[in-house]
């Protein structure tokens, strides 16, 4: 944290409160970035810049992913607030879909369990990508070749669900 024990001790009474401090200060960092997405003009440089500021956000709060069970049977704080961060993120990401679909970029076709499940494998994704690069990476690339890598493939998991518009101005040739 860049701070002594003695002033850590001074601004928190215990590791708890230290914890607790984290996971809010990593909540408001996402919220940050969701209010980007939806600020932000789409474009598939829009699409994966933020999906590269979430894996780095990740990526220094890797301890809370890390040890996110631990951390939520010990503190159950920790646990509603992640549940909280992760139904707000539902809520979004269903506003970003049907203007997705309102603009044609994703497929109208499907049903709507189909976006929820989506949903949830990017919440996997996200939420095991540091145990991941810890314990399963084939080479220690450097933190930013981790993460374009990971943007790929969160990238890649969108594709089914893009029209052809969305895939030319999401994913672009790269897409196909």
């Amino acid at each position: 944290m860049g701070i002594s024990v003695g002033n850590l001790h001074y601004h928190y009474a215990n590791k708890q409160e230290v914890i607790l401090k984290l996971q809010a200060s990593f909540i408001e960092k996402s919220d940050v970035l969701a209010l980007k997405l939806v600020e932000l003009a789409p474009s598939a440089a829009s699409f994966q810049l933020i999906i590269a500021e979430t894996f780095s956000l990740i990526h220094d709060y890797r301890f809370l992913f890390n040890e996110r069970l631990f951390l939520s049977r010990r503190i159950k704080a920790i646990e509603v607030m992640f549940r909280e961060m992760i139904e707000k993120r539902r809520q979004e990401f269903l506003v970003q879909i049907a203007w997705l679909k309102s603009q044609g970029f994703i497929r109208t076709d499907l049903p709507d369990e189909q976006y929820d499940f989506l949903f949830e494998q990017i919440v996997m994704l996200y939420n095991s990508w540091p145990s991941h690069i810890s314990l399963l990476a084939k080479s220690k690339k450097s933190t930013k070749r981790q993460i374009n890598h990971f943007v790929r493939i969160i990238s890649a998991i969108w594709v089914p669900y893009f029209t052809d518009k969305g895939i030319a101005m999401f994913a672009g040739s790269k897409g196909r």
